[in-house]
């Protein structure tokens, strides 16, 4: 491999958005992707078990979105669906992760209207090597950078009984 292996890397790019909602089996009405919290697998379809015993991937949703490409559940057998799991697909970006950061932006913004203000980090870790802003995608892949929002429940009124909402950016090695 001819030049800096820094550069050669190649990387995928994921964003997970979380949704914890309430283990009460009660909803007023249909909350992120049509689902609804307590529903029960049969209510749900169209689900994959996994090797976690409550995590199902979910082949369909009733309202996919656009920017995500697979979803999971996490469904209790007495408290129905208590999360929902939805992650987009790779994010071609450059090493200073121009392109995922605008992806990020646009989805939280798109959360922070819908549910207003949340909390946001975007740090790297003490005495990580990948300080420079040229290595923004290996502080991700190494994990030693976090990029992430959070919408709790407990601090403002979140529609649906959701109790939290995380939108968080993963790098993967290609």
């Amino acid at each position: 491999m001819k030049g800096n292996s820094r550069n050669a890397i190649n990387l995928r790019k994921t964003m997970t958005v979380l949704c914890l909602v309430a283990a009460s089996p009660v909803s007023l009405a249909a909350g992120p992707f049509g689902l609804e919290q307590g529903m029960k697998k049969e209510e749900i379809g169209g689900l994959e078990a996994t090797e976690n015993p409550l995590m199902y991937r979910a082949t369909e949703v009733p309202v996919p979105s656009q920017h995500f490409e697979r979803y999971s559940v996490m469904v209790g057998e007495e408290a129905g669906l208590c999360a929902v799991r939805a992650v987009t697909g790779p994010i071609e970006t450059n090493r200073y992760g121009h392109e995922l950061k605008n992806y990020f932006e646009n989805l939280k913004g798109a959360l922070t209207d819908r549910y207003g203000e949340g909390v946001s980090y975007d740090f790297l870790m003490p005495g990580s090597i990948w300080d420079e802003s040229r290595d923004f995608m290996m502080g991700m892949v190494r994990g030693d950078r976090k990029l992430t929002s959070f919408w709790k429940g407990e601090d403002e009124s979140l529609p649906h009984d959701l109790k939290a909402i995380m939108l968080d950016v993963n790098g993967q090695v290609k």
